[in-house]
Parts: C-alpha cells; structure tokens; sequence
C-alpha cells in the first residue's frame, strides 16, 4: 500500500517570496520478507528577498544546479551584490536511497551571472564532497545559455578535477521558425551512476566481499585508496545519447512531428534497495536507434480535443520493436477526459517475443473554481514467448486525489 503526501505553502508580499515546501512517501507491506519504507523526500523552508537581494533554500531539497548531484541535506545561499550577479554558497550532506553508512558532506560556491549579455547567461562552480575522510567527488561546472525570442541553447560541463575526467557533458537546442515549425537537437554524455568515490560500494568486487562493506571507512582498513577509487571508476558506466526532432503545422487542424534518437551505457553493477529488491547486474545495452513518426489534431470531433497518434520503431544491437500509442484529451464542461492505449511489440534474443497492451484513463472534474477531483485508471497486459514457454501477466492500478489551489 503506496501512500503519498505533497505539502506546499507559499506566503508573498512587496519584499520577499516565501515557501514551506514537504513531500513524502509510505509503503505498507503485506509480504513478511519485505520491510515497510517511510521517506522524506523533501522538506524545506525557501526565501527569495526583492528589496535585500538575500535568498535561502534551508533543509532535504534536490539541487536545481550548482553543482550538488542530488538530494541533500543542508542549504542554498545566495546573495545579488549587483544588477544580475548573484554569489552562492552550498553546503550539506547528500541523501541517498537506500542509505549508505559512509559519512558524506560537501560544500561549494557557485556564481550566476544572469545577463552576459543581453541574451547569454552563465554559471560557475566548484564544489568538493568527501566520504570518511576521502575525497569523494571534487569538481568544476560550467553552464552556458543562450536564449532569444525563437528559441534556446544551453550546456552544462561537470568536470571532476580528483578523477580528470568529465562527469556530465550535456548540449540542448531549440528553434521555432517563423511558419511555426519547431526543431530540437540534444547531445548528452554522463556517468551513470556519478562518479563518486563512495560508487566503489557499488561494485560487484566489493558486494562479492564476506561480510559486505556498508561505507568507505571499512574498505579502508583492507584496501588502498587507489584501489577503492579504481572500484569507484569501474561502478560508473558511461552514457551517451543523441536527440533531434521536429515539429510543422499541416492545416489549422493537423501537425506533423519526427524524431530521431541514439543511445548506449555501459554495464551497471547490481545492487540491493532500501525495501530489500535486489536489482541484479545490467549488461551494456549496445547501440539503440529510435525513430519515431506522430500526427497531433485538434477539434476532430469537438472544439476541445487533441488527438496524439505516435509511431515508434526501437533498433538495437539486441533487440528491435515496435511502439504505438494514442492519447486523447477532451474538455467537457467541468470533466476533462484524458484515455490512451499503448501497445509494444518486441523481439529479442534468443527467440522471445513480447507483446504488451496498456489503456490508460485519466479523469480530472473540476469541483469548484480552486479544487479538482482526479482519478487515474492503468491496466496493463503482456504476453511473453519463447521457444518453450510463455507467460501471460495482467495487473491495474487505480488512484485518485483531491488537488486544491488556494489563491487568497
């Protein structure tokens, strides 16, 4: 039983924005061999001044940039101390699920300079983590973006300086002409999982060791550092990815979109989640290819619809398939109705087939001008062949939720 609770308030005036920010989730088990999990993904207090340029993000947040690669503990300051430049200071412990018994901590400085020129903008950074007593992660950060009425670009450069090697390298483009055609280009290359230090837990030599060390401290009464960081090097596989596509207008009614997309990452090592699944090791995916077809109407059978129709084809060096998917979305008064169905068809190797239907209905009833009521309804049905068995699974999922928007 998954339950989950988003908490927001906002108060504002001629001097500051302020907001308390707590989002959690709780899960029940009814199986004796898994564990029930409570977690706190965010909680914190946020300040934004106008008049004194002071801003503060105090307590478990995910960083937006600057540096820090996940959630943490700890807090954001930031102070203008002229016209669009702002000098920040970072500092905290990261939070990781499932947790790690390795004593974390980093701090950083960052500076942001919103106007370059009229249209460029930049941030710097240096931050330096370390992991019981080790450095965990040290590096430098670069980004850039250009923006202009049209359209955008914008990078990102993560380099770690202890390791001499780039942790995040990442390019985003888009542009809309002046018929209305939009095009995007992306190129992305990352460590996944970052590289860090403390990464060495991860790998398949360390989780192989009797009793399994649980932090960086314990492998450090063994082994060298060079080799903790050798296993570190070892438990990031690297991701590359490459993006572009395009959108035109038909007619008043019709718009025509491709993409295209590449994509690989190296083998990950297994590891165990704080609810006790055990995630085994995943093999390099090879080169995987995606080309993808959609057709968008709008006010095919009412002046309120769209209507997405989308045709993928999934090529990789072990496996290919096929992805269609249809999604609809139709106001009607205070109802808006959202169906989809997805079906995707595989072949693999050795000879396995998969085929996998999946409706989805998504209900939104607008109860009053500040409170919706919403209902989602997933089923989901696949069937599996081999050349000597084949499982047949169905499941569905239903949830609902009350979404107030308080406005005073």
């Amino acid at each position: 039983l998954r339950s989950s609770l988003d908490l927001k308030g906002l108060y504002r005036d001629a001097d500051a924005d302020q907001k308390l920010v707590f989002r959690g989730d709780d899960t029940r088990s009814f199986i004796d061999t898994r564990p029930n999990r409570s977690r706190v993904l965010s909680a914190f207090y946020e300040y934004k001044g106008y008049q004194n340029g002071f801003s503060a993000k105090v307590g478990r947040q995910m960083p937006i940039s600057g540096g820090a690669l996940g959630r943490f503990d700890g807090a954001l300051l930031g102070y203008e101390f002229a016209p669009k430049w702002r000098a920040n200071v970072i500092a905290g412990m990261p939070v990781e699920f499932p947790s790690l018994d390795t004593d974390q901590t980093f701090w950083g400085v960052s500076l942001d300079a919103d106007e370059l020129t009229e249209r460029l903008r930049a941030k710097t950074y240096y931050i330096d983590q370390t992991a019981d007593g080790l450095v965990d992660r040290r590096a430098v950060g670069l980004e850039l973006g250009l923006y202009d009425a049209r359209g955008s670009v914008s990078t990102l450069l993560d380099y770690d300086i202890s390791y001499g090697v780039l942790n995040i390298g990442t390019l985003q483009s888009n542009w809309l002409s002046e018929g209305g055609t939009s095009l995007s280009f992306g190129l992305d290359y990352r460590r996944s999982p970052p590289l860090t230090t403390s990464a060495a837990l991860y790998n398949s030599a360390v989780t192989g060791m009797s009793p399994i060390p649980t932090s960086i401290e314990q492998l450090l009464q063994t082994d060298s550092e060079d080799q903790i960081r050798t296993w570190a090097e070892e438990a990031s596989a690297i991701s590359e990815s490459a993006t572009a596509g395009f959108l035109t207008p038909l007619s008043e009614i019709w718009q025509l979109g491709g993409d295209f997309s590449w994509s690989r990452t190296g083998d990950l090592p297994g590891q165990t989640l704080d609810d006790g699944t055990v995630i085994p090791p995943t093999p390099a995916t090879g080169n995987i290819y995606v080309y993808s077809l959609r057709a968008i109407g709008s006010g095919l059978l009412t002046t309120n619809d769209v209507h997405v129709f989308s045709l993928s084809l999934n090529n990789g060096d072990f496996y290919h398939g096929e992805l269609f998917v249809y999604n609809n979305t139709t106001r009607l008064g205070r109802w808006t109705l959202e169906p989809s169905l997805k079906y995707y068809q595989q072949q693999s190797d050795p000879a396995t087939d998969l085929a996998r239907w999946t409706p989805e209905l998504h209900l939104t009833y607008l109860w009053k001008d500040n409170l919706s009521l919403e209902a989602d309804y997933t089923y989901e049905h696949s069937t599996t062949t081999s050349p000597d068995s084949e499982d047949i699974s169905a499941q569905s999922s239903a949830t609902d939720a009350l979404s107030p928007s308080i406005i005073p």
